[in-house]
């Protein structure tokens, strides 16, 4: 691996701390990062009622993430992204799909869309899972204080949310190229008063994870008790 033009993709779900694991890694090495679009209108009517505006905010993350990762492509140097691509059809879409929130022939659509960007798409030297339980997010979605998330801290949101927890370990089993899993539940991405040790044993195992030669197995890293 080329470390110094590697590229990082973190995926997991939401408030798991995707955003904030790619600002330790700018902080900590330089690394550029291509941060996913997020548009709170968007996101505000697509919890309101998923079912109506699910496939117009598939379309518009698929779109969004690829043009990210196109202007990655042609970059050179360290880079992360807080997205994998992929993870519409595999995670968000196919999650809308179970629920009975998207037909049958929309999912195809997004599949289709994905599979004919797919080819133009840079592949992550390091993909990396961030872990959390359900109840956690929540919380961490409570604190943080998004209006447009209130519907997340629901029982109908915690049941949302497992769907994509669920489909989450399933695309990170699947991915074939080298991947890090990083349990999040204790720890928390942001350096405060006691916790800088943790943080930096964390960026210690990314970086560890990026020189070792890949086996076919996930590297892993657990937070302290």
């Amino acid at each position: 691996m080329d470390v110094k033009n590697a590229y990082v993709a973190v995926t997991g779900n939401t408030a798991c701390g995707k955003s904030n694991m790619a600002r330790l890694l700018v902080g900590k090495w330089g690394f550029a990062h291509y941060e996913e679009r997020v548009d709170k209108d968007v996101l505000g009517k697509f919890y309101t009622d998923m079912k109506s505006i699910a496939i117009e905010t598939e379309v518009f993350f698929i779109t969004t993430r690829a043009e990210v990762l196109l202007k990655l492509k042609i970059m050179k140097g360290l880079s992360v992204t807080d997205f994998a691509f992929g993870v519409d059809s595999k995670v968000y879409a196919l999650n809308l799909l179970n629920e009975g929130k998207l037909a049958r022939e929309q999912y195809q659509k997004i599949l289709a869309a994905e599979n004919a960007l797919r080819p133009l798409m840079p592949k992550p030297d390091l993909l990396i899972y961030l872990r959390a339980n359900i109840d956690v997010v929540q919380e961490r979605i409570k604190i943080r204080g998004r209006p447009e998330e209130d519907s997340m801290l629901t029982p109908e949101g915690a049941k949302y949310m497992t769907g994509l927890e669920q489909l989450h370990e399933k695309m990170f089993e699947e991915h074939d190229g080298p991947k890090a899993i990083i349990h999040t539940d204790k720890l928390l991405l942001v350096k405060k008063e006691g916790e800088k040790d943790q943080i930096d044993e964390t960026l210690e195992f990314i970086e560890d994870c990026l020189h070792k030669k890949y086996e076919g197995e996930a590297f892993e890293f657990r937070e302290k008790n």
